[in-house]
């Protein structure tokens, strides 16, 4: 029987992709950041942007933008990219991905909100950081802590929902998602 069809018309979509049999999929900090740098050479390549990610152990969290007819393909590209470079650096074959990519477009402002929301908390809720500023390689992290951002990471969309300017829009969505921590722990 065939795979349903995937939506991949212009929207923003809430990616994600987890290793199979739950082996790491990101064996340390350098393959985190070969797979920014092919996340980066994605956007370069495809008409996508992203908005927020969050790269875990297991899997990662992509909310992303396009423009174009072509999110299949850039996921495909970025995904078949990365676990080639593995197998190749670990001398082993087979799949990395457990299967292909999961996608579900963003309904609304509120789905918007709430998704960056729940990526920003993932590492804390699967106890990797205490605060999500502590996880280096989420956007989240990179946004409230002013660190040099990828070249696809852009958060126009997310933080035009907390007002035109950047600097209090990240003061109004860092407090957002702490406020979010602080109910979770009472």
């Amino acid at each position: 029987m065939p795979r349903p069809t995937r939506e991949n018309a212009p929207g923003i979509y809430h990616i994600g992709a987890q290793s199979v049999s739950s082996r790491p999929l990101f064996f340390g900090n350098e393959m985190r950041r070969l797979f920014l740098a092919l996340l980066d050479r994605t956007y370069k390549r495809y008409s996508m942007s992203v908005i927020a990610y969050c790269l875990l152990s297991t899997h990662y969290h992509l909310l992303i933008r396009t423009t174009g007819e072509d999110l299949s393909r850039s996921l495909q590209w970025l995904n078949s990219r990365y676990a080639e470079t593995i197998n190749a650096e670990e001398r082993d074959r087979g799949h990395l991905f457990g299967a292909r990519f999961w996608s579900r477009r963003i309904a609304s402002d509120d789905d918007l909100l709430a998704t960056a929301h729940y990526i920003a908390l993932n590492p804390v809720k699967a106890g990797m950081c205490r605060r999500p500023d502590e996880w280096p390689w989420s956007s989240y992290a990179v946004l409230v802590r002013g660190l040099r951002r990828p070249a696809c990471l852009d958060p126009a969309p997310l933080l035009a929902q907390f007002g035109p300017r950047e600097d209090v829009a990240l003061r109004r969505f860092r407090a957002y998602v702490e406020d979010a921590l602080s109910a979770a722990a009472a």
